[in-house]
């Protein structure tokens, strides 16, 4: 049975150039959906956040795991993977583009946030009594 994945494997990418140059299209093409370079990266960029979200989501519910069971954290991971990557080929342009004006808007007053929060030391405690770093980010408006 393995033999026989692997032989329909191997002819699909031996076949591979041959579709795509009837298609004009490239490598990039068929696997990730774009061929722009800031495409990629935004694919990838969202395909990570979503990993990230199914990843933690997921090893708190599903794949929680316990003294029995070592193993679900690998299933956490592999299933949080191929869910991002099949989100990463089937996202449409429109929602990465939005994506890439939000993250470009964020990302910098962010980034600014976290290094006066840094530099008036301020840490947000996770018991439950600490506050939230109010003079960081009033510094960073």
């Amino acid at each position: 049975m393995k033999r026989g994945i692997w032989l329909v494997l191997t002819f699909l990418f031996i076949n591979l150039p041959g579709v795509l140059a009837k298609q004009e299209a490239s490598i990039m093409d068929v696997i990730l959906g774009a061929t722009d370079e800031s495409a990629v990266l935004l694919k990838f960029l969202y395909a990570a956040l979503i990993y990230i979200i199914i990843y933690k989501t997921t090893k708190e519910t599903v794949f929680k795991q316990t003294n029995d069971e070592k193993d679900q954290h690998r299933l956490g991971v592999m299933f949080s993977l191929i869910i991002s990557l099949i989100v990463m080929r089937f996202t449409p342009d429109v929602i990465l583009d939005n994506f890439g004006w939000v993250a470009g808007i964020l990302g910098p007053i962010l980034v600014v946030f976290f290094i006066m929060r840094g530099i008036t030391g301020e840490k947000h405690k996770t018991d439950g009594t600490g506050k939230f770093p109010w003079k960081a980010t009033i510094a960073t408006i």
